[in-house]
């Protein structure tokens, strides 16, 4: 049984930093506040921005060590309750061999991203066999003011400090059938750059929940395949689309057909339009908790906290 992570308490502290990309100090600046109107309280001793205006020099926010540092200073920080990723972009995975997973461990605290943070979250399920929460990071649905963007904050915040909540997400149905399994939640590409390394998920039993931005079909259709032939969709209880945003090309099938083709051929349970990733609605889902898939919805079965935050 997965070890659960230490619920948020309203009021509490969060430590917020860029492991991937710099971000606009205006969407910093916002998400902050965002969260400091909600009644938190926000550690930023990185500026996740301080690069945002030298983007043809660096892609990343910080040097690894950088980075790395102050995200186990959040871990080991006991005033820190949870930490919430600035954005993605680019650059998360280089700082994984700089992690203590013990502590990690340890700590149970919730961490919070999409997108390129994929890397840090299956790195933790992995290593550290606690949850670790796919949903908004700051400086993208914390900084707006949108409809989507407020009810995919609320919905997190939610998720973190009530453990009693055990949420069912609405889908469309695309092959019929039931699934049960832990969820291994995560942008595509991400999920390919994690094969090979100490830090990849046996998705073996799992449901797996996809999204990605960007990317034209056929390269859809090549990262789908390099992981069927590598053999990581075999055993898989069950498959769930999320949103696959600006995946377009003038020539060639579309990426909606590209997915349903490929997912039908598995024959398990297939669900499609489940409101999370990039460019809308971003509803949290927690990798490592158990799911299932039935009629039309995937039911979260286990909250991914403690009933108690000790």
């Amino acid at each position: 049984m997965i070890k659960k992570l230490k619920r948020l308490n309203k009021g509490a502290r969060i430590g917020v930093f860029a492991p991937g990309s710099p971000a606009n100090p205006e969407f910093v600046r916002l998400g902050i506040e965002n969260l400091e109107q909600r009644g938190f309280s926000v550690s930023c001793p990185l500026d996740p921005a301080s690069r945002f205006g030298n983007l043809g020099r660096h892609f990343v926010s910080a040097d690894a060590q950088e980075r790395a540092e102050v995200f186990m200073n959040f871990i080991e920080d006991d005033s820190i309750e949870a930490v919430i990723a600035v954005r993605g972009g680019y650059g998360t995975a280089e700082m994984l061999p700089l992690l203590d997973f013990e502590k990690i461990t340890s700590a149970r605290k919730p961490v919070v991203g999409y997108s390129d943070v994929t890397a840090l979250l299956l790195a933790i399920l992995t290593r550290s066999g606690i949850p670790a929460i796919h949903g908004p990071t700051l400086a993208t649905e914390f900084a707006c003011e949108d409809q989507d963007s407020l009810a995919s904050c609320d919905f997190l915040l939610e998720l973190l400090t009530n453990p009693g909540l055990h949420p069912s997400f609405d889908m469309e149905t695309v092959v019929a059938g039931e699934a049960q399994g832990r969820l291994v939640v995560g942008n595509l590409s991400m999920l390919q750059t994690m094969l090979g390394t100490e830090w990849d998920v046996d998705y073996s039993g799992s449901i797996l929940l996809l999204e990605e931005i960007g990317e034209a079909p056929y390269r859809i259709h090549r990262m789908l395949n390099h992981l069927k032939q590598v053999g990581k969709f075999d055993g898989l209880s069950g498959v769930v689309l999320g949103r696959f945003s600006k995946c377009e090309s003038e020539h060639g099938p579309l990426v909606e057909e590209i997915l349903e083709d490929f997912f039908s051929e598995l024959n398990i349970p297939l669900g499609r339009n489940l409101q999370f990733g990039h460019d809308g609605l971003n509803l949290a889902i927690p990798l490592g908790c158990q799911g299932a898939m039935k009629d039309g919805l995937l039911e979260l079965l286990e909250s991914p906290l403690c009933e108690l935050s000790v």
